[in-house]
């Protein structure tokens, strides 16, 4: 009976409420952590160098395996690296890894500029490189492993590069925004924003009411409650883009390796330290 007594105190009750919260939130953080996933990422850099700008050297001629070369011929680089837990190789590839031109563009010449390590043995086949398609293989890519490629091709600097493939339990390959958030997040912040809003019109609306002018008047049940639901919503708000955020930083801890890493994204990485 004392104890029972003890236990219902609201101290007590209030330390239960914690433990249960503090126990939920560590079982939720467990599970992202220790989740084990493949997950290829790609990214091309859109800082491309421009080798023979068309109309402006019309003394030099360009020949492609003794063909003659028209137009602009433009270098760029792509990354491929694995950010999941979980290694990639070969048999875990349902579908080739290839990367395409948009529009189709013929692809010159293509090589290996970078590779976090030597037993990646990571190779290009441009077998289809006059389709502007250009497979990526190698022999095992392990957390944040990868390779940075460089790809000169017959087109403009506005010539955009895409990745296609499949990997075993990722059916389509992760694409590198240098922005941390998500579209998720951004539709949670401004739904916070809006409850925000609403509470302060709410609390300024109160003052032209009895109650709101005298703490002698207490509020009307619906003004309690309505007050109730936007505190809430503002609490569990609050908690989606902290619990997102935290999701984020665990499931995507780095960019990329910096080794990987080609000269536009280097210099935008660069920025954001220097700040």
């Amino acid at each position: 009976m004392q104890f029972w007594r003890f236990a219902t105190t609201p101290w007590a009750v209030s330390v239960a409420w914690f433990c249960t919260v503090a126990s939920f939130g560590y079982a939720i953080y467990s599970n992202v952590a220790h989740h084990q996933f493949r997950e290829l990422s790609f990214y091309a850099d859109p800082a491309t160098a421009v080798i023979v700008k068309a109309g402006e050297a019309s003394a030099l001629k360009v020949t492609y395996a003794g063909e003659p070369v028209g137009g602009d011929i433009t270098a760029a680089q792509v990354v491929l690296w694995n950010t999941g837990t979980l290694p990639i190789r070969p048999d875990q590839i349902l579908r080739p890894i290839v990367i395409e031109t948009i529009p189709p563009t013929r692809i010159l010449e293509s090589s290996i500029r970078g590779v976090t390590r030597d037993v990646v043995n990571a190779r290009l086949d441009a077998s289809e490189s006059t389709h502007g398609r250009l497979k990526v293989n190698w022999d095992i890519l392990e957390n944040f492993d990868g390779v940075r490629v460089q790809i000169i091709y017959a087109g403009s600097p506005k010539t955009q590069f895409d990745a296609q493939g499949v990997v075993e339990g990722q059916p389509r390959l992760t694409k590198l925004s240098i922005s941390r958030t998500d579209k998720f997040i951004r539709i949670l912040i401004v739904a916070l924003a809006s409850v925000g809003v609403v509470a302060v019109l709410s609390g300024l609306g109160s003052l032209f009411f009895p109650w709101g002018r005298s703490k002698q008047i207490p509020p009307p049940v619906w003004a309690k409650r309505m007050f109730t639901v936007e505190l809430v919503m503002l609490v569990l708000l609050a908690l989606a883009i902290a619990g997102r955020t935290v999701y984020l930083g665990i499931r995507e801890p780095h960019l990329m390796p910096r080794e990987l890493m080609p000269p536009g994204l280097q210099g935008e990485v660069d920025k954001l330290e220097f700040r």
